[in-house]
């Protein structure tokens, strides 16, 4: 793979972001919109104050907001990537949203190889394995492999040696009903 371009798609929702994203990251595909389960308009709320602040949900310190386009996941890597193609690292940190934007993609067509999931409340390994994005993960043929007590690493089910027990199709049954998230793809 170190010979391989890598690509990444940025989804952002604050403009001065975007900028310095295009300027800095000119390899990268950056777009303007957020991700949810289903598509629709959304207020983006901005802090002045405390830029990780900026999200989808409400608080007493966001001085600024916007209205953004909300697509879904599998609609926005429908529309930018080639049918077929692979994805290896997807990285999804959207403040709090993060079911949300998993639950906006088709995990029967678009398999990456790990997805970093943030989980905000999940301090311990138990509160890992009991957190809404787990469980939702596990469903789409996917199991935790490392956790930092904020952040959860998923692997594909298929992609894990000796896995067999995990193999045998918890994926082949998946019927799939924000802000910044980052897909690497080769």
């Amino acid at each position: 793979m170190a010979n391989q371009p890598v690509r990444s798609y940025s989804f952002q929702g604050e403009d001065m972001v975007l900028r310095w994203f295009r300027l800095l990251r000119r390899r990268d595909i950056n777009v303007e919109v957020g991700l949810g389960e289903s598509p629709g308009t959304a207020t983006f709320l901005l802090s002045d104050v405390d830029k990780h602040a900026n999200s989808l949900t409400g608080s007493d310190h966001h001085e600024q907001s916007v209205t953004v386009e909300v697509v879904t996941l599998a609609a926005l890597l429908d529309g930018n990537l080639a049918p077929g193609q692979s994805i290896d690292f997807m990285s999804v940190d959207v403040e709090g949203h993060d079911l949300e934007v998993l639950l906006g993609s088709d995990w029967t067509l678009w398999r990456p190889e790990s997805v970093l999931v943030e989980q905000l409340l999940a301090y311990s390994l138990e509160e890992t394995l009991r957190d809404p994005t787990t469980e939702f993960m596990i469903t789409v043929g996917y199991s935790p492999i490392a956790t930092n007590g904020l952040t959860c690493i998923f692997r594909r089910n298929e992609s894990i040696p000796g896995n067999e027990a995990l193999n045998s199709g918890a994926s082949q049954n998946v019927t799939t009903v924000g802000p910044p998230a980052t897909v690497k793809c080769r």
